[in-house]
């Protein structure tokens, strides 16, 4: 994207007036200093997909196509009341628009765009592309097989026109006690771990860039064409379910396809796509298609089995098994196992308040301490967490009384959070430190809490990870949830 630097003015591009043909009506906006400043900059478009021109002059902005010229809005803003007038285009051979509830949506989309501090023209072109190709009229696009023509849609990018289809898309789910953010990370995940590359295994885990999982998984060791082809669908589909069915939104738009077909388009992929590109128009006709678009079938396929599927409100609850650094979790909020004065010790407990840094202990100095099997809220700081949650688990000493203190641990960790509308949270394996118990116990508590604070709020969406510092602890919670 070319950045402009230069104040547009009238004689910067080929326009035509606004039409005799017009309509007059009041938009309901306040504007930043900031957002008024990127109006009155204006836009000069630099590329093909960068398809409007605008200016200010007299406090007014001039919208105009910039393939045509066409001047589609002026806006008189006053800034006084927030209520400004549009002039808006009605001739029928420049701007189709004729009703003054989608013009009024039309310009406040588009406001949102140019009111950025660095108008992204490509982006805002591709989410009009994707809002046209979203609304569920006619068909717009057809497959031909053996001489009849299906509705179809076809896909590539994540950032195309029903991008959300790619295995590429970020859709976190959880499956085999592990998590993925994609599709494709499961995928390559799986292919890894099936010719036993653990170490490839590992490192597709630790990146969510598809194109590194992508090439991490192509030189797996032991890998075998002729059984992966024969595997690849089969763990596609297990993956595929998952995304949809943990990522309630994604449903709802995989169910909006209806029965058409769905088709990747990559002329590098004879496997999963189709084999043509996506602006190629012979993939219209599956006669030409040079690929076996193993990844439209299985979506297909996994529409059909989740048709009945509610995408209503029910809550998703999820339990994820994490190796790794509890302190670089991408989540709402993390869990630190404090001792009684949450001013920072060893363990987990002092990698949290180094990672946060130095507010992170002054804002504990406010908290007066915490009892054992009670819970406290920070800030998160320098994390990527927004929030932690301090709780004191129980030394263990054998009695009955370790069990509640450490369920305690748990249960009012997750009561603090749903409290502060928090969805997804992080455990560290609490008390099995320098506390002393046992990992296997200690996992059984954890994991018994867990469902019972799932059971009594089931209308409350909650992910919860728990972190696991070593293949001690992995193993033993792997081990319950199995």
């Amino acid at each position: 994207m070319i950045i402009m630097t230069q104040v547009a003015k009238k004689e910067d591009w080929k326009t035509e007036p606004m039409p005799s043909q017009n309509a007059t009506f009041q938009l309901k906006r306040n504007f930043s200093k900031e957002q008024m400043a990127a109006l009155i900059k204006g836009n000069i478009p630099q590329e093909m997909e960068d398809k409007w021109f605008w200016y200010y002059e007299d406090g007014k902005l001039y919208a105009h196509r910039s393939w045509t010229g066409f001047c589609i809005y002026i806006i008189e803003f006053n800034m006084g009341t927030g209520v400004h007038t549009v002039t808006v285009n009605r001739d029928p051979e420049q701007y189709k628009c004729t009703d003054i509830s989608e013009d009024i949506k039309s310009l406040n989309h588009l406001l949102d765009w140019w009111t950025q501090p660095q108008y992204d023209y490509y982006h805002e072109w591709l989410s009009e592309t994707v809002n046209t190709l979203m609304k569920q009229n006619a068909p717009k696009t057809t497959l031909t097989i053996n001489g009849k023509a299906y509705p179809a849609i076809y896909f590539h990018k994540p950032d195309e026109p029903y991008g959300f289809l790619s295995n590429w898309w970020i859709s976190p789910f959880s499956l085999e006690g592990m998590r993925f953010s994609s599709v494709e990370q499961y995928i390559m995940y799986k292919k890894c771990a099936f010719f036993g590359d653990t170490a490839a295994a590992k490192a597709v885990l630790a990146t969510d860039d598809p194109s590194q999982q992508q090439l991490i998984a192509r030189n797996a060791k032991g890998y075998n064409d002729v059984v992966w082809k024969g595997m690849r669908q089969v763990i596609a589909m297990r993956g595929l379910v998952e995304k949809f069915v943990q990522n309630p939104e994604l449903l709802k738009k995989l169910q909006d396809t209806g029965d058409r077909y769905l088709v990747e388009c990559a002329v590098s992929d004879k496997a999963w796509a189709c084999g043509i590109s996506l602006h190629d128009n012979a993939r219209f006709d599956i006669a030409n298609w040079k690929g076996t678009n193993i990844l439209g079938f299985a979506l297909m396929e996994v529409r059909t089995m989740l048709a009945d599927t509610d995408t209503g409100s029910a809550a998703q609850h999820n339990i994820i098994l994490d190796r790794g650094d509890i302190t670089k979790l991408d989540c709402d909020c993390i869990v630190n196992a404090a001792n009684k004065s949450l001013l920072g010790g060893g363990g987990v407990d002092g990698a949290i308040h180094r990672a946060a840094g130095k507010k992170l202990l002054e804002e504990c100095r406010t908290l007066h301490g915490c009892a054992t099997g009670e819970a406290k809220i920070t800030g998160g700081y320098n994390l990527k967490a927004r929030h932690i949650i301090h709780t004191v688990g129980p030394v263990y000493s054998g009695t009955e009384s370790d069990a509640l203190l450490l369920a305690n641990c748990y249960r009012n960790s997750l009561n603090l959070a749903k409290q502060h509308g928090i969805h997804s949270i992080a455990f560290p394996a609490i008390s099995t430190g320098v506390y002393g118990y046992p990992i296997d116990d200690a996992a059984a508590v954890a994991i018994r809490t867990i469902h019972r604070w799932f059971d009594d709020n089931a209308d409350y969406d909650m992910t919860v990870i728990l972190s696991c510092f070593n293949d001690a602890t992995y193993n033993a919670y792997e081990h319950i949830l199995q």
